[in-house]
């Protein structure tokens, strides 16, 4: 009977060992399962849909430039390729401002930073596209009615007449290269032409032949020099800069970064 309490001691030293092991390994498969819940975050779809979203939206920048070109040189002669492209672009752009939810708070924030500002750009370039279909609509439709009007000289006597074909020849001439030094000759043949007599049964032909062809001569010069600040702008760069620090922020391995890389 001595021995009662120190078996007794024994027996509640055993049980808070017990007890003490079983929320120890509470503890362990509790950080366990974050731990593992957390490696389920890291979402392979969710990585591969931002990077697909990042391709995409370079596919749709690269069209958008490509049938630009085609509707500045008339190869396509509708806009209809061109809206849908540009929708492409944007609707890429606006996936991109939400990156996935497996990267940290503060790259996260990183990532959306650089994402709106591409998405800035992109907005950019969709508002000037817009200013250059309306001056490019405006252009193609004065050149219809100054060709139109051109097709009516043939009856002009000279010297008028070689006047007047020469400033056709030089106007078509611009429009297929247009440049400040053609535009100014252009202007100067058409003012010494308008300083002299008109015959009267002319002057409404030839008043509507200088004024279509004021236009091509004007919106030309500005469709040129949109063209060239569209080509310039900084979304390719951005593109690249996204690109980069996404794939920074995701710790990719060289191997993976190269395969990304080439998608």
């Amino acid at each position: 009977m001595s021995h009662l309490p120190e078996k007794i001691e024994v027996d509640l030293s055993s049980r808070h060992l017990f007890v003490r092991g079983g929320v120890i390994i509470t503890i362990a498969l509790l950080l366990l399962t974050l731990m593992y819940l957390k490696a389920e975050a890291v979402s392979p779809q969710a990585h591969i849909g931002y990077t697909q979203q990042l391709r995409l939206l370079r596919e749709a920048d690269a069209k958008v430039d490509s049938e630009m070109l085609a509707a500045r040189l008339e190869i396509s002669r509708n806009y209809d390729a061109l809206t849908s492209y540009v929708n492409e672009m944007k609707e890429a752009a606006q996936a991109l401002l939400n990156p996935p939810t497996f990267l940290r708070l503060a790259n996260s924030v990183q990532i959306e930073k650089v994402a709106a500002e591409l998405q800035k750009v992109l907005q950019h370039k969709a508002d000037l596209i817009d200013r250059f279909k309306s001056y490019n609509a405006i252009v193609r439709n004065s050149l219809a009615y100054f060709q139109e009007s051109a097709s009516r000289l043939s009856g002009v006597p000279d010297p008028l007449n070689n006047q007047l074909e020469n400033y056709v020849r030089q106007a078509l001439f611009f429009a297929r290269d247009p440049d400040p030094q053609s535009a100014y000759r252009l202007h100067f043949i058409r003012l010494k032409i308008e300083s002299e007599a008109l015959p009267s049964e002319y002057q409404t032909l030839v008043g509507t032949l200088f004024l279509h062809g004021s236009v091509v001569e004007e919106y030309l010069l500005s469709i040129d020099q949109l063209t060239r600040t569209i080509l310039g702008l900084a979304n390719v760069s951005k593109q690249a800069t996204l690109l980069t620090s996404y794939l920074i922020t995701h710790n990719l391995q060289p191997a993976s970064k190269a395969s990304l890389a080439s998608a």
